[in-house]
């Protein structure tokens, strides 16, 4: 079992109607609230993100 399929992440791509630019988003399917830490994620730039998975 994925760390993705564990905590039931969903990751997906929607493009931004002001300027068209790409969001990476992270949704958690499941109890609302819960691991709703992880919704920082879209808001790091990849470096940063990258940190958070190696720890």
């Amino acid at each position: 079992m994925t760390k993705r399929e564990q905590y039931g992440l969903e990751f997906y791509k929607s493009k931004d109607p002001i300027d068209g630019s790409i969001i990476h988003v992270c949704n958690r399917r499941g109890v609302i609230n819960e691991y709703n830490v992880l919704q920082i994620i879209q808001q790091l730039n990849q470096t940063e993100t990258q940190s958070l998975i190696d720890e």
